[in-house]
């Protein structure tokens, strides 16, 4: 066959590949978007001007105002208590799937639902992460990053392997960004390992009193199939609280989570500008932190304390359609409620207590970091990224889907370019021949 019967043959089989591309890649846009589509509503953000990532409150209704039941030891099922304010038709469905208000200063629960169900904390987690690492890490120490905390999904503070961060600096990007890659650096600078970190929070969990077996193994809170330990965490509202009390009255948690902004120069060479994610700092008179969570598994998610005219109160809500607005109903109740009138009430949490200290079994020094960098593609890039797409909010989903379908097409193209190259020197040679 000459050379012009090559070509004449080759024009169909490469339009009928070029058409089958088009379709593949119209197929993989229609799947993407049905994906990014099908995630839940994440709350409403917003950037300000220093570039923190900041929650906007939504009007839902507020909870139903519960009391526990007397005389169930730890607590009982949550029952509207007499003229207690009814939650309008149909607003089951705005509802948190559990919460607790509690008085901190006397440990009465005052108002809860399903507040013993153990469920996805997402990165309320870092409450129970912060309480065992303060025990173990001295504040003036070093945190080096990992190659595991460097690989760690966004929220996160971009740490590099190799860096070595103050524990300061880390453990504030932690509690007031929520960054992921700040809680494995200071879980593996407490005790070595993410796994043998998960045996500590155990631990802690036993110290401080909770009651309701929860099951804690990541210690950023990650739910995921890819990247979280085991599948992530579970624990309950009551539990929660727990460990919110113990983490208000540890004056390193209590001094992160009230500071609506931390500044500082990182070993990245850069000048960071942290805002506190916990929007109510800023929005609601008298509060003092504490910390927000999200995932797609867990949804929203918020531990909020305030403090007026010498009480404090502690409200938290799971897998809440607004956080914020769910909270400040439970906050104002329990402001509005009397003293006096706690003394009817049966449910108690139990003393503050404080984790035993420790030392920390990780090392301050970095580790030698992985030799995979070199060998990073974007293809490989992509996969090790695909499995948690659907993990983040809606935006987040659709911008890595558009740059991963860019991605594919600059590696479709390249590939297209070495097999034309490849049929032209072929041609060429037989040709010659």
């Amino acid at each position: 066959m000459t050379r012009a019967a090559r070509l004449n043959t080759l024009g169909p089989i490469a339009r009928a590949r070029r058409t089958a591309a088009s379709l593949l890649r119209l197929g993989t846009s229609a799947l993407l978007t049905w994906g990014v589509l099908s995630v839940p509503p994440a709350p409403a953000r917003a950037t300000t001007a220093s570039g923190a990532t900041v929650h906007t409150r939504l009007r839902v209704h507020a909870p139903v105002r519960t009391q526990t039941v007397s005389g169930r030891p730890g607590g009982g099922a949550a029952v509207a208590s007499p003229g207690a304010a009814v939650a309008p038709p149909g607003a089951s469905a705005a509802l948190p799937g559990a919460w607790i208000l509690v008085d901190v200063d006397t440990g009465v629960v005052l108002d809860a639902h399903d507040e013993r169900m153990p469920l996805p904390p997402a990165s309320l987690t870092k409450i129970l992460t912060a309480l065992t690492v303060v025990n173990a890490v001295h504040p003036d120490a070093s945190v080096p990053a990992s190659v595991r905390a460097e690989a760690m999904p966004a929220r996160k503070i971009n740490m590099k392997a190799g860096q070595v961060w103050s524990f300061s600096d880390a453990f504030h990007a932690m509690m007031l960004s929520s960054a992921n890659d700040a809680a494995v650096a200071l879980a593996e600078r407490a005790d070595g390992t993410v796994e043998r970190f998960s045996q500590d929070l155990a631990r802690v969990a036993k110290e401080i009193g909770l009651q309701d077996n929860p099951l804690l193994q990541d210690p950023a809170g990650l739910d995921d199939a890819e990247f979280s330990i085991n599948g992530g965490n579970l624990i309950s509202a009551r539990d929660l609280a727990i460990a919110a009390r113990a983490g208000l009255a540890n004056p390193v948690i209590a001094e992160a989570v009230a500071n609506p902004l931390y500044r500082f120069h990182g070993p990245d060479g850069s000048d960071h500008k942290l805002g506190n994610h916990n929007q109510l700092l800023k929005s609601y008179p008298g509060a003092v932190g504490m910390k927000t969570g999200y995932t797609r598994r867990a949804g929203e998610c918020l531990v909020a304390a305030a403090r007026r005219d010498g009480r404090t109160m502690l409200a938290v809500v799971l897998h809440a359609p607004s956080v914020y607005a769910n909270a400040t109903s439970l906050l104002d109740r329990g402001f509005a409620t009397p003293v006096g009138a706690e003394a009817a009430l049966t449910d108690h949490l139990p003393p503050v207590r404080q984790p035993a200290a420790h030392q920390a079994q990780g090392s301050p020094a970095p580790a030698a970091a992985a030799a995979s960098s070199g060998t990073r593609t974007p293809t490989a890039f992509l996969t090790h990224r695909a499995a948690h797409l659907w993990d983040q909010p809606p935006a987040l989903a659709a911008e890595a889907a558009l740059v991963g379908l860019g991605l594919l097409r600059l590696r479709a193209r390249r590939r297209d370019r070495q097999r034309r190259t490849l049929r032209s020197t072929q041609w060429a040679s037989q040709s010659l021949d």
